[in-house]
């Protein structure tokens, strides 16, 4: 970890110039620079492949090809334990909402639930899921249950507290790329390989909505804080947002802007804004509040101080 070397780093933000600039919102907040606090240099021995911030227990946990957990202090950045266990490279990491639980998947196959209210993380449970079907994992809100998405495009529900599964939802889709429930947990989001997204009731396993909008494989859904929007990111480099509340499901906007895959996505906890990040080696925020989609700003470049 390298601190000494970093303090001056900044963000260099700009105006998205070639937007329409009657929808373009315009704020001071976005013009400021914005320091980077640490880096973590070496931090695994291959790429990490997922990262997630707990809330109650305040930790940063990183899951790595190298096979290895790790959790770092998210005060000092500091490391505090490091998690073996898996014998093949971590794709996917979910904690649950209250931050003493979280979950790790693997490409041996299986998937891990880990109690984070110790110093130590323990094992709570070591599931085999089976060949490729615990691909991208999600923790209900409620903390009781984790959905796979699978190789197969199955959705695979487990009881968190048991560690067996409860049911599968069989999809006749493709590779489920992503995976999320809602944030009241009616409704789970899987986006597959071959651009199209699904939307199931989390209760009763029954299908919603389906959305053929991309041409390309979906890598990140995300639902708005009142569940009442889903955006869906895809290698063709756009975004797509989807109305989810009345009778009438339907893709309202596409958002159009990054030049590679867009990777992954987050929803403001307002629901206002959602931030995008892609291999075009940019993050975009864009306004979602009205039906006007346009973009704030984005970070293009990373310059670093000596």
């Amino acid at each position: 970890m390298s601190k000494s070397k970093v303090p001056t780093a900044t963000n260099t933000i700009s105006n998205i110039k070639n937007a329409d600039k009657e929808n373009v919102s315009s704020s001071s907040l976005f013009d400021q620079q914005y320091s980077l606090i640490t880096v973590i240099n070496d931090a695994h021995d291959e790429g990490i492949w997922s990262v997630i911030w707990t809330k109650a227990t305040n930790r940063i946990i990183t899951g790595s090809l190298d096979d290895k957990l790790k959790i770092w202090n998210s005060d000092h950045y500091t490391l505090a334990s490091t998690l073996t266990g898996h014998s093949l490279g971590i794709v996917s990491l979910t904690t649950s909402q209250q931050g003493l639980e979280f979950a790790s998947s693997s490409l041996d196959n299986q998937f891990r639930i880990w109690d984070l209210k110790l110093a130590i993380p323990s094992i709570i449970h070591v599931i085999n899921a089976g060949s490729a079907e615990a691909w991208k994992i999600a923790f209900s809100p409620d903390g009781k249950y984790i959905a796979s998405s699978s190789h197969s495009g199955n959705i695979n529900i487990w009881n968190a507290v048991t560690g067996t599964k409860k049911t599968t939802i069989v999809t006749k889709g493709t590779f489920g790329m992503s995976i999320t429930y809602s944030p009241n947990g009616m409704l789970i989001a899987m986006g597959t390989e071959n651009g199209i997204v699904f939307v199931y009731d989390a209760v009763f396993g029954t299908l919603r909505c389906t959305f053929k909008n991309h041409k390309k494989p979906v890598r990140a859904v995300v639902f708005s804080p009142n569940s009442n929007m889903l955006a869906s990111a895809s290698d063709d480099n756009t975004i797509n947002l989807y109305e989810l509340s009345g009778s009438r499901q339907s893709c309202v906007c596409t958002l159009k802007g990054h030049t590679s895959w867009v990777l992954c996505l987050s929803f403001s906890s307002d629901g206002i804004h959602l931030a995008s990040g892609s291999s075009d080696k940019t993050i975009k925020i864009w306004d979602v509040e009205k039906k006007f989609v346009s973009i704030l700003f984005q970070i293009t470049q990373i310059k670093y101080g000596e």
